[in-house]
C-alpha cells in the first residue's frame, strides 16, 4: 500500500489470503501485541538493520527521529518496538549525536470512554473492521505533531502492521500537514491493499491465533517478562467474571500487582460497564 509520497519497508508482505500462519514471521506476533519482552526484542532485532539501511541511504539528513503511533497511556506494541529499535541503534558509535526518539500521544480531547459494549468493541475489535470503519474511528483519536521535533530531520515511523491502510493514511496526512519531506514507514507486516481491504479481519487472525482461551492468556502473563500493552489490558476485559477468577488464581502476587498497575495507568476501564470486573481485580490484586 504505497502512495505517491510513501516509502514503505516491511519484513513481510501479505499478497494473498488465506494466511499461512505457520510462517516464522507470525510466531511471536501475538505475544508482541501483549508486550512480551522477548517477542519485542525478536522483532526489534529484525527491524534494526532495515532502519540502518534507511539512514545510510539518506545522507542528506544529519539527524534522525524514530517515532511510532500515538498512544493513550499504556504503550502499544509498536511503541515498545520503536523504543527497542532506538536502543539498538544507539549502540552504534556516534549514534547518540544524530538519533532521537519522539513518542506521540493522543490529545486529551481524543481520550474516549466506554459507555457500552459497542464502544468497547470499537476499541478492542478494531483489527476486525473494514477500511471505512477504521477510517471513521481514527478520525476520533486526534493527536498533535510538534513541528520542531521533526522539521529538517529524517523520520523512521515504526509500526507493527498495515492492513487496510486506514491508520497509515490518517497518520500520513497529519505528518504531511507539518512535515514536507517523505516519511520512511517501517512495518513488520504490510498488506497489499486489494487483500487487506477485502479481508480486514486477517489482522485479528494474526493477533489472536495463539491466544484462544483464558489459559493461553494466563500463560503469557505468568511465563514471560512482560510490559503490559494497551492491547493486553483491553484483552483482560474481554473475559467474563468466571474466566477472570480462573486467571487470577494462576497469577502470583507480583504478577497481579503489575497487571493492576497497568489497568489503573491506562485509566479507561471505569463506570458501570466494567464495575464488577474492576471490583474483582481490585479484591485480588491490591494488597
Amino acid at each position: 500500500m504505497i502512495g505517491n509520497t510513501d516509502i514503505i519497508r516491511s519484513l513481510h508482505q501479505i499478497t494473498s489470503y488465506p494466511l499461512d500462519l505457520g510462517l516464522e514471521i507470525y510466531q511471536e506476533y501475538p505475544f508482541l501485541k501483549m508486550g512480551v519482552t522477548s517477542s519485542v526484542q525478536h522483532y526489534a532485532a529484525l527491524l534494526t538493520p532495515v532502519a540502518e539501511e534507511i539512514i545510510a541511504a539518506n545522507p542528506q539528513y544529519t539527524h534522525w527521529v524514530l517515532t511510532s503511533p500515538p498512544r493513550h497511556r499504556r504503550p502499544g506494541a509498536a511503541n515498545l518496538l520503536c523504543r527497542a529499535v532506538y536502543e539498538r541503534l544507539k549502540r552504534k558509535a556516534g549514534a547518540a549525536d544524530y538519533l532521537s526518539i519522539v513518542e506521540l500521544a493522543n490529545t486529551e480531547e481524543a481520550v474516549f470512554t466506554f459507555g457500552n459494549d459497542t464502544d468497547f468493541s470499537n476499541y478492542h475489535d478494531y483489527s476486525k473492521f473494514s477500511f471505512e470503519k477504521r477510517s471513521t474511528l481514527k478520525r476520533k483519536h486526534d493527536f498533535v505533531i510538534k513541528e520542531e521535533n521533526f522539521l529538517n530531520k529524517g523520520i523512521v515511523f515504526i509500526n507493527d502492521i498495515n492492513v487496510t491502510g486506514a491508520g497509515h493514511e490518517y497518520i500520513r496526512q497529519i505528518f504531511a500537514s507539518v512535515y514536507p519531506d517523505n516519511v520512511n514507514w517501517l512495518y513488520i507486516i504490510d498488506c497489499d491493499a486489494s487483500v487487506g481491504r477485502a479481508r480486514p479481519e486477517l489482522e485479528s487472525e494474526i493477533n489472536n491465533f495463539k491466544i484462544k482461551s483464558v489459559l493461553d492468556f494466563a500463560a503469557i502473563l505468568t511465563e514471560n517478562e512482560i510490559e503490559h500493552t494497551a492491547k493486553c489490558v483491553s484483552n483482560l476485559f474481554t473475559f467474563d467474571i468466571e474466566a477472570l477468577q480462573q486467571l487470577l488464581k494462576l497469577l502470583n502476587p507480583t504478577q497481579k500487582s503489575k497487571l493492576w498497575d497497568a489497568v489503573i495507568e491506562e485509566d479507561l476501564y471505569h463506570g458501570a460497564l466494567f464495575k464488577d470486573k474492576i471490583d474483582l481485580l481490585r479484591s485480588h490484586c491490591v494488597a
